[in-house]
Protein backbone atom coordinates (compact mmCIF):
# COMPACT_ATOMS: atom_id res chain seq x y z
CA UNK A 1 0.00 0.00 0.00
CA UNK A 2 1.84 3.08 -1.13
CA UNK A 3 1.37 5.93 1.00
CA UNK A 4 3.03 9.52 -0.11
CA UNK A 5 1.19 12.20 3.12
CA UNK A 6 0.31 12.84 5.72
CA UNK A 7 -2.94 13.73 4.43
CA UNK A 8 -3.11 10.10 2.96
CA UNK A 9 -1.62 7.98 5.61
CA UNK A 10 -4.63 10.09 8.05
CA UNK A 11 -7.26 9.16 5.53
CA UNK A 12 -6.21 5.39 6.01
CA UNK A 13 -6.41 5.39 9.91
CA UNK A 14 -9.62 7.19 9.28
CA UNK A 15 -11.33 4.00 6.94
CA UNK A 16 -9.67 1.86 9.59
CA UNK A 17 -11.08 3.96 12.29
CA UNK A 18 -14.53 3.27 10.71
CA UNK A 19 -14.04 -0.39 9.75
CA UNK A 20 -13.72 -0.80 13.74
CA UNK A 21 -16.63 1.04 14.82
CA UNK A 22 -18.55 -0.85 12.37
CA UNK A 23 -17.16 -4.01 14.35
CA UNK A 24 -18.50 -2.37 17.61
CA UNK A 25 -15.06 -1.15 18.85
CA UNK A 26 -15.15 2.63 19.85
CA UNK A 27 -11.75 3.55 19.70
CA UNK A 28 -10.02 7.12 20.25
CA UNK A 29 -8.15 8.03 16.78
CA UNK A 30 -5.05 8.76 18.16
CA UNK A 31 -4.90 5.33 19.95
CA UNK A 32 -5.69 3.75 16.69
CA UNK A 33 -3.01 5.75 14.84
CA UNK A 34 -0.74 4.34 17.60
CA UNK A 35 -2.09 0.64 17.17
CA UNK A 36 -1.50 1.08 13.26
CA UNK A 37 1.95 2.65 13.36
CA UNK A 38 3.24 -0.22 16.09
CA UNK A 39 1.57 -2.93 13.74
CA UNK A 40 4.41 -2.37 11.08
CA UNK A 41 6.62 -1.96 13.82
CA UNK A 42 7.07 1.98 13.90
CA UNK A 43 7.56 2.93 17.51
CA UNK A 44 5.15 5.54 17.13
CA UNK A 45 2.82 7.53 14.90
CA UNK A 46 4.63 10.08 14.60
CA UNK A 47 7.88 7.67 13.40
CA UNK A 48 5.58 6.59 10.64
CA UNK A 49 4.97 9.94 9.44
CA UNK A 50 8.77 10.81 9.61
CA UNK A 51 9.02 7.72 7.50
CA UNK A 52 6.58 8.79 4.27
CA UNK A 53 6.72 8.30 1.72
CA UNK A 54 6.41 4.52 2.13
CA UNK A 55 5.57 1.63 0.04
CA UNK A 56 3.89 -1.10 3.09
CA UNK A 57 2.83 -4.37 2.65
CA UNK A 58 0.24 -5.74 4.43
CA UNK A 59 1.04 -9.55 5.90
CA UNK A 60 -0.66 -12.06 8.38
CA UNK A 61 2.14 -10.37 11.28
CA UNK A 62 0.77 -7.54 10.31
CA UNK A 63 -2.60 -8.16 10.64
CA UNK A 64 -1.37 -10.13 13.96
CA UNK A 65 0.28 -7.43 15.33
CA UNK A 66 -2.86 -5.65 14.80
CA UNK A 67 -5.20 -8.09 16.24
CA UNK A 68 -3.20 -8.06 19.78
CA UNK A 69 -2.43 -4.61 19.98
CA UNK A 70 -6.55 -4.35 20.21
CA UNK A 71 -7.27 -7.19 22.10
CA UNK A 72 -4.16 -6.12 24.44
CA UNK A 73 -5.81 -2.72 24.70
CA UNK A 74 -9.60 -2.89 24.41
CA UNK A 75 -10.11 -6.54 25.02
CA UNK A 76 -11.32 -6.87 21.10
CA UNK A 77 -12.34 -10.67 20.47
CA UNK A 78 -10.83 -10.98 16.85
CA UNK A 79 -11.48 -15.01 17.06
CA UNK A 80 -13.51 -14.72 13.29
CA UNK A 81 -9.82 -13.43 11.78
CA UNK A 82 -11.02 -10.52 10.09
CA UNK A 83 -8.52 -8.43 8.45
CA UNK A 84 -8.79 -4.83 9.16
CA UNK A 85 -5.81 -3.97 7.04
CA UNK A 86 -6.16 -6.04 4.23
CA UNK A 87 -9.38 -4.15 4.00
CA UNK A 88 -8.06 -0.77 4.37
CA UNK A 89 -5.56 -1.51 1.53
CA UNK A 90 -7.95 -2.90 -0.57
CA UNK A 91 -10.23 0.74 0.11
CA UNK A 92 -7.06 2.46 -0.63
CA UNK A 93 -6.28 0.54 -3.84
CA UNK A 94 -6.55 2.90 -7.00
CA UNK A 95 -6.40 2.58 -10.45
CA UNK A 96 -2.48 3.53 -10.64
CA UNK A 97 -1.80 0.46 -8.04
CA UNK A 98 -3.91 -1.99 -9.97
CA UNK A 99 -2.80 -0.72 -13.12
CA UNK A 100 1.26 -1.76 -11.99
CA UNK A 101 2.97 0.50 -14.30
CA UNK A 102 6.10 -0.05 -13.70
CA UNK A 103 7.52 -1.80 -16.97
CA UNK A 104 6.47 1.21 -18.78
CA UNK A 105 7.32 4.07 -16.58
CA UNK A 106 10.74 2.61 -15.32
CA UNK A 107 12.46 1.46 -18.42
CA UNK A 108 15.91 -0.33 -17.75
CA UNK A 109 17.60 1.78 -20.73
CA UNK A 110 16.99 4.16 -22.84
CA UNK A 111 17.99 5.13 -26.68
CA UNK A 112 20.13 8.40 -27.15
CA UNK A 113 17.22 9.67 -29.07
CA UNK A 114 15.12 9.62 -26.41
CA UNK A 115 14.10 10.35 -22.62
CA UNK A 116 11.87 9.72 -19.53
CA UNK A 117 10.84 12.68 -17.02
CA UNK A 118 9.40 12.70 -13.88
CA UNK A 119 8.07 15.01 -11.73
CA UNK A 120 8.93 15.15 -7.95
CA UNK A 121 8.92 17.33 -5.05
CA UNK A 122 11.93 19.34 -6.37
CA UNK A 123 10.74 19.43 -9.88
CA UNK A 124 10.99 17.79 -13.13
CA UNK A 125 14.67 14.97 -13.22
CA UNK A 126 15.18 13.21 -16.15
CA UNK A 127 15.63 9.21 -16.22
CA UNK A 128 19.62 9.80 -15.82
CA UNK A 129 19.07 11.09 -12.70
CA UNK A 130 16.52 8.37 -11.16
CA UNK A 131 16.79 5.81 -8.16
CA UNK A 132 14.06 3.48 -9.23
CA UNK A 133 14.70 1.62 -6.12
CA UNK A 134 13.12 4.60 -4.39
CA UNK A 135 11.15 6.32 -6.59
CA UNK A 136 7.41 5.11 -7.43
CA UNK A 137 4.51 6.47 -9.39
CA UNK A 138 2.16 7.49 -6.49
CA UNK A 139 4.82 7.65 -3.57
CA UNK A 140 7.29 10.57 -4.69
CA UNK A 141 6.74 10.41 -8.78
CA UNK A 142 3.75 12.87 -9.71
CA UNK A 143 3.54 12.62 -13.28
CA UNK A 144 6.12 10.54 -15.95
CA UNK A 145 6.80 12.17 -19.66
CA UNK A 146 8.66 10.58 -22.52
CA UNK A 147 9.93 12.37 -24.95
CA UNK A 148 11.81 11.76 -28.21
CA UNK A 149 13.60 13.73 -31.30
CA UNK A 150 14.22 12.45 -34.91
CA UNK A 151 15.55 14.31 -38.04
CA UNK A 152 12.33 16.14 -38.21
CA UNK A 153 12.22 17.21 -34.75
CA UNK A 154 10.60 16.16 -31.50
CA UNK A 155 7.60 14.95 -29.26
CA UNK A 156 6.89 14.56 -25.73
CA UNK A 157 4.26 13.07 -24.25
CA UNK A 158 2.72 12.29 -20.34
CA UNK A 159 2.69 8.16 -20.32
CA UNK A 160 1.40 8.42 -15.98
CA UNK A 161 -0.82 10.68 -14.53
CA UNK A 162 -1.56 11.09 -10.83
CA UNK A 163 -5.57 11.22 -12.42
CA UNK A 164 -5.51 7.67 -11.58
CA UNK A 165 -4.11 7.74 -8.36
CA UNK A 166 -5.53 8.57 -4.95
CA UNK A 167 -7.07 11.76 -4.25
CA UNK A 168 -4.72 13.58 -2.07
CA UNK A 169 -1.78 12.34 -4.62
CA UNK A 170 -3.81 13.89 -6.91
CA UNK A 171 -4.27 17.10 -4.99
CA UNK A 172 -0.44 16.93 -4.21
CA UNK A 173 0.58 16.72 -8.40
CA UNK A 174 -1.68 19.43 -9.70
CA UNK A 175 0.09 21.82 -6.76
CA UNK A 176 3.52 20.64 -8.44
CA UNK A 177 2.45 21.02 -11.61
CA UNK A 178 1.86 24.71 -10.79
CA UNK A 179 4.74 25.10 -9.12
CA UNK A 180 7.23 23.16 -12.10
CA UNK A 181 5.05 23.06 -15.35
CA UNK A 182 3.41 20.78 -16.82
CA UNK A 183 5.96 19.27 -18.56
CA UNK A 184 9.72 20.31 -18.37
CA UNK A 185 11.01 23.24 -20.28
CA UNK A 186 11.11 23.08 -23.76
CA UNK A 187 15.17 23.74 -23.81
CA UNK A 188 15.50 20.66 -21.86
CA UNK A 189 12.38 18.38 -22.47
CA UNK A 190 13.66 16.64 -26.15
CA UNK A 191 17.20 14.90 -26.19
CA UNK A 192 19.36 16.20 -28.80
CA UNK A 193 18.84 13.92 -32.00
CA UNK A 194 21.98 11.83 -32.52
CA UNK A 195 21.96 9.44 -35.78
Amino acid sequence: MKVSSKNELHSIVETLHKALKDEDLSIKKTRLQEIFAKSFEYKSYNGLISSLPIDISITEKNENNFASLLKENHSFDNSAKRQFLAYVEQTHESYSTYWNSDSQCYPKSISKNENYWYLTKEGWKPWSEMDFKAMRVELNIYEVVHSSSNFLGGSARSIWDACIASHEFELEADRLIKQYGQMPAQDILYPKYVE
